[in-house]
């Protein structure tokens, strides 16, 4: 008989739709017994739904807007790199941000306001962020184009002291979608496994070019929220 500690070592082939029969029927069973891993599924669907729309969580196209005009203004005069760059032309046309929506997963209907975070520097860690050790914290990423991407590829190298909800175990995870012109968000729940610091590192590519940023996640016992708004370099 399946239990919770088998079921969610095969939640993801179980999401693709890849066990065999034999699992399938145990899974299902299983579910129809456990309240907890019935959330976990949904939970589970829920994020893989909002990898692939890109539907934006509690926050605004003004937001977005003020958020990218104020970092603009903030540090106009500097132009720095990311760790790989795209052309002059396809650069120039998107800002990249790392937009920390400090939350719980239980507290997703709050108007708790976010913090912005974004890049500084090509080769060095660009922005922390603080999450705790097992509740889910959501951390946006907000591309703002100037141009529609159909099927460009994004990519999340996760740390071994941190996993997305919903995807446990995997340390890479790359998907398609198709970018809108203007904003998008990409809301990524974050779980702190143990107390440590390592570096997440998200990127885009697009027409045979990558473009990657690199965030430092400590793993505390009770998130900080920071509250600073810095500037997205583009080349």
């Amino acid at each position: 008989m399946m239990n919770c500690e088998i079921f969610q070592t095969q939640l993801d082939d179980y999401l693709d739709g890849e066990l065999t029969p034999q699992a399938e029927h145990s899974a299902q069973q299983h579910l129809t017994r456990c309240s907890s891993c019935r959330h976990s599924v949904e939970q589970a669907k829920l994020i893989q739904k909002a990898l692939h729309t890109l539907q934006p969580p509690m926050m605004s196209k003004s937001f977005a807007q003020r958020a990218i005009k104020n970092a603009v203004k903030h540090h106009h005069h500097r132009r720095q790199g990311f760790v790989w760059g795209f052309s002059s032309a396809l650069a120039a046309s998107i800002a990249l941000l790392f937009v920390a929506a400090i939350f719980m997963q239980q507290q997703r209907n709050t108007t708790d306001p976010v913090t912005t975070f974004a890049a500084t520097s090509p080769n060095q860690v660009l922005q922390q962020v603080t999450i705790s050790v097992g509740s889910p914290q959501t951390v946006n990423l907000l591309f703002d184009l100037a141009q529609s991407m159909e099927g460009a590829t994004l990519s999340i190298v996760l740390p071994a002291n941190v996993e997305l909800a919903g995807f446990p175990g995997q340390r890479e995870i790359s998907w398609q979608a198709n970018l809108r012109q203007g904003p998008n968000i990409l809301p990524l729940p974050l779980k702190g496994i143990t107390r440590s610091s390592s570096d997440l590192i998200a990127s885009i590519e697009y027409a045979g070019k990558r473009k990657a940023i690199r965030i430092h996640v400590n793993v505390h016992n009770q998130p900080t929220p920071q509250a600073t708004l810095l500037p997205i370099p583009v080349v």
